[in-house]
């Protein structure tokens, strides 16, 4: 144990999820594992044009495009795939775009803005967004979102899934899918993927 009170040791940290930041990926770019996406689609249909603001490398918005989906892709990165590199979606809108649909996988770091941002886009009817099970917890998420938007529904993964290359599977994640209009309590959902 270190001084702080960290439990240390790798499979300690792993089974209690903790995350060295000297050894996370720059901009916490973790790739959205295919069968996430495959399953989100099993349950869920979107209006088009889909907005993905974090393509990463495309992982998402492929699969979108192989379903049929129009999609236009942007990242803050300038290595990235789609049409817009080098866009923070923090702080700028695409010129004459007008999703219907937000589908990403945000930085952790930034979940909270980045969903409370795709919540204020005008004319988006529907977003997902993949995120860790801890994206639940904490009284400033609860205050700003989960207590003024919950969402409609949230589909957990009774099976981890990894979005590492390392096939590290120490997150727990899920989808939150919000509607607009939508008010109540969320209904949630369980992912069994084989």
């Amino acid at each position: 144990m270190s001084s702080r009170g960290i439990v240390t040791g790798t499979g300690t940290q792993r089974s209690v999820g903790y995350s060295n930041p000297e050894k996370r990926m720059a901009d916490d770019f973790y790739e959205t594992p295919a069968v996430a996406i495959e399953e989100l689609l099993k349950r869920e249909k979107f209006q088009d044009p889909i907005w993905e603001p974090a393509s990463g490398a495309g992982a998402i918005s492929k699969i979108l495009e192989k379903h049929g989906y129009e999609v236009v892709s942007s990242d803050i990165r300038k290595d990235t795939y789609g049409e817009y590199p080098e866009l923070d979606f923090l702080k700028n809108s695409i010129p004459g775009f007008y999703p219907k649909s937000i589908i990403t996988n945000p930085p952790f770091s930034s979940a909270l803005p980045f969903i409370l941002r795709a919540l204020e886009e005008p004319g988006v009817e529907k977003i997902a967004i993949f995120c860790r099970i801890q994206l639940l917890e904490g009284k400033e998420r609860y205050l700003a979102l989960w207590s003024k938007y919950p969402p409609a529904r949230i589909y957990v993964f009774s099976k981890r899934v990894t979005c590492s290359s390392e096939g590290v599977t120490i997150m727990c994640f899920a989808w939150y899918c919000w509607e607009r209009g939508f008010k109540g309590k969320p209904e949630f959902n369980w992912i069994l993927p084989e």
